[in-house]
């Protein structure tokens, strides 16, 4: 079963899917879907949604 992270719990940072790095930031908790969240690139300076959908822990 998977689960929606809460808006307050999301990373900080996530890897970026253009350069692989991890200097990103959150710049909105909702994209244009209630799925997805906006972050930033600083490396390469490109924006992009981030699904916050997660595994559970199965145990």
């Amino acid at each position: 079963m998977a689960m929606l992270h809460d808006p307050g719990t999301l990373p900080d940072g996530v890897p970026c899917p253009f350069c692989q790095e991890h200097d990103t930031r959150l710049l909105s908790p909702f994209g244009g879907q209630l799925s997805v969240a906006q972050y930033w690139c600083d490396r390469c300076r490109t924006g992009f949604d981030y699904l916050k959908w997660e595994d559970a822990d199965p145990s």
